[in-house]
């Protein structure tokens, strides 16, 4: 007689046949533009296990005070083992000032010159400046000769007095200094020059709105707002700008006998013209300058001198070195010459070699295969890479003489992705990377190799981009431990998303607080130790692996690992009796672990469980049953981290 089977053992749980392992990493996920939802690393680095091809999950880098200053962070870089930072509009050599800079732009962008001497060249965009290590001086842009420039023998007139003594260079007196004229008191038909601009506070004392009291002179006669240009007031004027009455101060016409000394200015006389040379003309008087290779005698417009036989009069003018006044974040060093983008896509170039303080009128190039305009200038390998609104085009050293420029177009080279943001364009291993978009509107984070462009963002980091803004971005690389990053700040999102590069993973860091990374500058110390510079604080910090800093300047940050929602395949309840966690035994070491069966409610995860690291069999038990689940496990503890996966011991139930 066959025997009955028994019903009550076929009730029973069967063991699990699938792989009991749970992975920790996955494709960064969410389903929109909130990360409330779906799998992702926070302030992790993943590693893959050549051998096993398991991951391994470790706490990002931490943090630990280096120095400290004031103000906000607008760029670092390391030039010959110095250490140069920008906080609060002041330029630092290894932590002493060396003078103050524009603050109302961001950050700065370096590049280095060759040369004799070597120069360090920084700029945001507004204004650029130019150090040889000891002086720090202004880029030169439309602007009077400043005293221990003049030129003996030449006709000089005299524009501000400042600390200048004219009488020991060749003037019969010193004039006194004119008093400005406050805008809103301009009287209409009076000849001026432009002395002040007004003020301008980018982010305000009272709740970080912008101060904005700046007279706009082109409202009122001027050709551009130009400090040192004339112009006759059409109107009284608005804002916080000042002018001087030309009348008071042009005058006291001299020819020099020495370079002069001090602070003051003066323009040159038409009579002192070099042939070949550019100038922009300060005042007409009784000078016919299109005689001398003008198109016309009007204030404010720009020539090259043709001929210095017809220089007569007593009109002036300023020397003229070419910098735009108004210029892209970036810049492109290249065979001597040192290039620089304006928002036209018009690419200038230096005149001299390896000199950056003096610019040719001719040296221009415009990135014209669309009509789009310039948002930044960058370099890879031996070509300059001009980024443009919604395209890319790419110039190489083409060795044409001048008068024009050297750069030709790179035939081929031309790509559909353009950029959103200035302040994303980073360079790693002669790779480029930055937010880029094209006329479809669609943002996307991309690559550029070998002047190739591909994107890098996959379609969550694309959804989270869709909706950013792109106002308030900062950005960063890192190589460290055998990892290559590239981070991206969008502040008004309060994300800063970090993709690593070889790994081909995206994870989020914030800072303690949960809110972004607030790092916005990377270089290195004469020790070649990473170094980093905070956005707000004033603090530049050491970086290092969490083996070494387990926090951030003593600040405690999570490490955040959410699982995907996952059944294991199988479409039955799951009874869950034991996880085993595979990581690092730590002292002092713990995380925390809680679930959700309801994907992802925020009002359906359970409360935390502790579980301790010290152990060497870090174990959770009765762990619940399940049909779907995600889970989310914390690390909180100022030590290292480091896990590679989880064991768990399920059973099968019923339907």
């Amino acid at each position: 007689m066959r025997a009955r089977p028994n019903t009550a053992m076929a009730s029973e749980s069967m063991p699990m046949n699938q792989p009991h392992k749970m992975p920790l990493v996955t494709m960064f996920g969410n389903r929109d533009e909130t990360l409330d939802k779906d799998a992702k690393l926070i302030n992790c680095i993943a590693e893959k296990d050549p051998m096993s091809g398991e991951y391994w999950v470790q706490k990002r880098v931490g943090l630990t005070e280096y120095s400290e200053k004031s103000g906000e962070g607008m760029g670092l870089y390391n030039w010959f083992e110095d250490v140069y930072s920008i906080f609060g509009g002041v330029f630092y050599k290894n932590g002493v000032a060396m003078g103050t800079v524009d603050t109302s732009n961001g950050v700065y962008r370096f590049v280095q010159v060759r040369g004799e001497p070597e120069y360090l060249v920084i700029g945001n965009g507004v204004k650029a400046y130019y150090t040889d290590g000891t002086t720090l001086w202004a880029m030169p842009e439309y602007v009077p000769i400043n005293a221990g420039s003049f030129v003996t023998g030449s006709d000089y007139t005299i524009l501000t007095v400042g600390t200048t003594d004219y009488s020991l260079s060749g003037a019969v007196a010193t004039p006194a200094d004119p008093t400005p004229v406050v805008a809103g008191s301009f009287v209409i038909g009076t000849r001026y020059v432009i002395h002040y601009l007004g003020l301008y506070i980018p982010k305000g004392p009272i709740f970080g709105l912008p101060v904005d009291t700046r007279t706009d002179f082109t409202l009122i006669g001027a050709s551009s707002n130009t400090i040192g240009l004339p112009f006759t007031a059409t109107g009284v004027g608005t804002g916080s700008g000042t002018a001087l009455l030309e009348s008071d101060i042009v005058g006291g016409t001299f020819t020099a006998t020495n370079m002069g000394a001090g602070t003051g200015t003066v323009a040159l006389n038409a009579t002192s013209l070099v042939e070949g040379e550019w100038y922009q003309i300060n005042t007409v008087g009784t000078t016919d300058f299109t005689l001398v290779g003008a198109a016309s005698n009007t204030v404010g417009i720009t020539f090259q001198a043709v001929t210095v036989d017809q220089g007569a009069g007593d009109g002036t003018v300023l020397e003229q070195s070419a910098f735009p006044t108004a210029f892209c974040k970036g810049w492109a060093y290249l065979d001597g010459t040192l290039y620089v983008m304006d928002e036209e896509a018009q690419i200038w170039g230096t005149k001299g070699f390896d000199d950056p303080t003096v610019w040719d009128w001719m040296n221009m190039i415009v990135a014209r295969v669309e009509p789009d305009r310039g948002v930044a200038l960058a370099k890879q390998l031996v070509y300059v890479v001009a980024l443009k609104e919604w395209t890319t085009e790419v110039f190489y050293d083409a060795a044409i003489p001048p008068p024009g420029s050297p750069l030709a177009p790179v035939q081929g080279a031309k790509s559909p992705y353009g950029c959103v943001s200035a302040d994303s364009v980073q360079e790693l291993d002669d790779d480029l990377f930055w937010i880029s978009s094209n006329r479809s509107s669609s943002p996307q984070i991309v690559m550029m190799s070998d002047l190739k462009v591909r994107p890098i963002s996959n379609p969550q980091i694309e959804r989270l981009l869709d909706q950013a803004t792109f106002t308030n971005v900062h950005s960063w690389t890192l190589k460290h431990g055998g990892h290559r990053f590239y981070g991206l700040t969008l502040a008004d999102e309060d994300h800063t998303l970090v993709y690593d590069i070889d790994q081909n993973l995206w994870y989020k860091w914030t800072d303690p607080d949960g809110t972004y990374w607030k790092v916005v500058g990377r270089t290195f110390t004469e020790d070649h130790l990473h170094l980093v510079q905070h956005e707000t604080n004033g603090k530049l910090y050491l970086v290092e692996g969490d083996y070494e800093y387990h926090s951030d300047d003593g600040v405690v940050f999570p490490v955040d690992i959410y699982t995907p929602n996952t059944t294991f395949n199988i479409d039955r309840k799951k009874h869950l009796s034991m996880m085993r966690f595979n990581s690092d035994q730590t002292p002092g070491s713990k995380i925390f672990v809680r679930v959700n069966d309801d994907d992802y409610k925020l009002e359906s995860w359970t409360n935390f469980r502790e579980v301790d690291l010290s152990k060497r069999r870090p174990i959770l038990k009765a762990c619940g049953t399940f049909y779907r689940r995600a889970w989310h496990i914390r690390h909180y503890a100022n030590t290292s981290f480091r896990i590679r996966s989880i064991d768990l011991q399920m059973d099968i139930g019923t339907f």
